[in-house]
C-alpha cells in the first residue's frame, strides 16, 4: 500500500459489520421477530378444540374464527388508508396497538357468543372465553404500557403444547425458542425485560385459565 493510499471501506468494516451497517445479530433478531410473528401464532389458538377433539365442528370452529379476524384485518387495513397510514404488522408504536387489539377482542367476544348459542361446546367457547379475558388485560396495558405481543404469542403456543397437549420431553428444545424471542425483542429496542416478562406472562395464564374453565365448567356446556 503506497503510503499516502487509505484502506478501502470494505478493508475497515469489521466482518461483524454489514456494508449497510447492521449486523449479523441485528439481522438474526428481525428474522426471529417476522418468522415468529405474533399475527399467525394466535391464529393457532383457535386449533386448539381441534388439536383435542380431532373433530370437524372443531375444524369449523378454527375457520369461522380465522374468517373472523382475516375480515377484521381488512377493516382495519381499510381504517388506515383512509387516515392515509402505513400499514404495520409489526405494530411496534404501542399507539397503534390499541385500535387492532380492540377490534380483535370484539371479533372474539362477538363469534363466541355465536359460538354459544350455535353449538354450546366447552372447548369451543372457553377457547375465546380465555383469549378475550387475556386479551383484554393486555389490552388495557397497552394504553399505558407496551408489553411484548410477540413474547405473549410465542409463550402462548408454547404452553399450549406443553402443559395442554402434552407433546412430550422429545420436544423440549422448542423451549428455546422463548429466551430467543426475547433476545430478539430486547436487541432491536423494541421492548425491555419487564415488558418482554409481562407478555409471557399474559401468554401462560391465557392457557391456564381455557384449562381451568375446562375441568371447572362453569357454563354447564358440552365438554
Amino acid at each position: 500500500m503506497a503510503p499516502n493510499s487509505r484502506p478501502s471501506a470494505a478493508a475497515v468494516t469489521p466482518p461483524s459489520v454489514a456494508s449497510d451497517g447492521h449486523t449479523w445479530q441485528d439481522t438474526l433478531a428481525w428474522a426471529v421477530s417476522y418468522a415468529l410473528n405474533p399475527l399467525i401464532l394466535m391464529s393457532l389458538v383457535f386449533f386448539l378444540p381441534w388439536s383435542l377433539a380431532r373433530d370437524g365442528p372443531s375444524l369449523m370452529f378454527a375457520g369461522i374464527h380465522l374468517g373472523a379476524l382475516v375480515t377484521l384485518f381488512a377493516a382495519y387495513w381499510a381504517v388506515l388508508r383512509v387516515r392515509g397510514n402505513d400499514l404495520d404488522l409489526e405494530l411496534n408504536r404501542r399507539a397503534d396497538r390499541v385500535l387492532p387489539l380492540g377490534m380483535t377482542i370484539a371479533g372474539v367476544v362477538v363469534v363466541g357468543l355465536v359460538m354459544w348459542r350455535w353449538k354450546g361446546i366447552g372447548s369451543h367457547v372457553y377457547t375465546d372465553v380465555a383469549a378475550a379475558a387475556c386479551f383484554a388485560v393486555f389490552w388495557a396495558i397497552t394504553t399505558r404500557w407496551k408489553v411484548s405481543l410477540h413474547s405473549l404469542a410465542v409463550s402462548l403456543v408454547l404452553s399450549a403444547l406443553f402443559f395442554l397437549l402434552d407433546i412430550g420431553p422429545a420436544y423440549l428444545p422448542l423451549l428455546l425458542l422463548l429466551p430467543l424471542v426475547v433476545w430478539a425483542r430486547l436487541h432491536l429496542r423494541f421492548h425491555d425485560l419487564g415488558q418482554t416478562l409481562v407478555g409471557i406472562l399474559i401468554g401462560v395464564s391465557m392457557v391456564f385459565l381455557f384449562m381451568w374453565l375446562m375441568s371447572t365448567n362453569p357454563l354447564n356446556l358440552t365438554v
